[in-house]
């Protein structure tokens, strides 16, 4: 499966970390994080306790995978979209980095952001757009989040603006999810009516940071061509029509969406693995009842995965009707968080709909713009040479948070 690394948790004034090794407690952190953040939503929990994430898969892999067989990627940061460890054969990317904290910002008790912390320092990708330098502080990673959600939630933005912020907004919410230390600045710095949406961020991102896809850290570029996604008002009419067929609630198809391709930026190029924006296996895909149509169509393929998980205990059990699409529990407490976070706030979906891909790799978190392609796996060294604009940040993920 392909994972889009997406949301992260922090906590206002007790630091508070997702372990993301057990579903109960990634959801329990999430409330706690959330009732800290905004005491009027204490009451609005994390639905399902048993959840696997979707947006950085490590145990489960492609759909209808059996565990033991199991192959994940982590991509978007887009997180979806967002991406980390990922099988050449199967194009799958997901994030293995940990919650260990790279610097103690937890002393700096300035009363707000910076005006701004934007910097841009790598050339511009093919495509026009260049990837944002995150925040080296926890200041400069308030002032970057509070940056991208004046923008997010302005209706005059235009749509370059939206994808910008929503680049920013991405990889502040990945560095936080690593930086627990930061928590307090950062929550004390940015504006209140904020910080609810950004602890559901940041428990869902926390609880990914787990996952991996059974690579410490790729050594290449799988083989994925990276497109843009449908419109965000057609995705959310084909999740909203399948859940009017099966009960399967919108959030959690958006949710799996997002981890798998990045709301289907990602379009693994390999004949092997799983296929399509909700990512099957040809063979679930071809079981009675389940694919119609096109595997690779997000309407025909979004449905069909809402009859899965009905197939798989859903809309009754979603602890376990996840854990039948992906294996993991790690994936089925990210894909809750993923879900509970745009049940309370659905407008969060602008955001998720805007993140881009990440591939993380021995040499950090690359990214992967709409328009990279590539037909086959290309070796780091030679694909960071030829293409300086992906180059990774070293502020985003230094030694001290890589997972070992």
């Amino acid at each position: 499966m392909v994972v889009a690394i997406v949301a992260a948790t922090a906590c206002g004034t007790t630091s508070v970390q997702i372990a993301a090794t057990d579903a109960e407690q990634a959801e329990a952190t999430a409330d706690e994080l959330v009732t800290q953040q905004n005491p009027a939503a204490g009451d609005a929990a994390i639905a399902d306790t048993d959840t696997s994430d979707a947006d950085t898969t490590e145990a489960a892999g492609d759909v209808g995978t059996p565990p033991d067989q199991a192959v994940t990627t982590d991509p978007v940061d887009a997180d979806s979209g967002g991406t980390d460890t990922a099988n050449p054969d199967t194009a799958n990317p997901a994030d293995n980095g940990s919650d260990e904290v790279v610097s103690d910002q937890s002393n700096q008790t300035e009363p707000g952001p910076p005006e701004t912390g934007l910097t841009q320092t790598r050339p511009a990708a093919p495509n026009g757009r260049t990837a944002p330098d995150v925040g080296a502080t926890a200041l400069e990673l308030a002032a970057q989040l509070t940056a991208a959600y004046t923008i997010l939630s302005d209706p005059t933005a235009s749509a370059a603006a939206q994808q910008d912020a929503g680049h920013l907004h991405q990889v502040a919410v990945r560095k936080l999810g690593y930086e627990s230390d930061w928590d307090t600045v950062v929550f004390e710095a940015i504006d209140p009516s904020i910080r609810g949406d950004l602890a559901l961020h940041v428990a869902a991102r926390r609880a990914l940071i787990g996952l991996h896809s059974g690579y410490k850290a790729a050594d290449f570029v799988p083989a994925w061509e990276i497109v843009d996604p449908e419109p965000a008002s057609a995705l959310i009419g084909y999740y909203k029509e399948a859940e009017d067929a099966t009960g399967i609630e919108w959030e959690y198809l958006a949710a799996i969406n997002l981890v798998e391709t990045g709301i289907g930026r990602i379009r693994g190029l390999s004949s092997a693995g799983a296929q399509g924006p909700m990512q099957f296996l040809p063979t679930t895909w071809d079981e009675a009842g389940i694919g119609q149509g096109d595997i690779n169509d997000p309407r025909d393929a979004i449905n069909a995965a809402a009859r899965y998980l009905v197939r798989r205990g859903g809309p009754s059990d979603m602890a376990a009707a996840i854990f039948g699409y992906n294996n993991s529990d790690d994936y089925v407490a990210a894909v809750q968080a993923y879900a509970e976070a745009l049940r309370q706030n659905p407008d969060l979906y602008d955001a998720i709909y805007n993140w881009e891909i990440y591939f993380s790799t021995e040499a950090g978190d690359i990214w992967l713009p709409v328009g990279w392609r590539s037909d086959e796996s290309i070796d780091l060294d030679d694909f960071l040479t030829a293409n300086p604009w992906s180059a990774p940040d070293p502020v985003l993920r230094t030694a001290s948070t890589e997972s070992g």
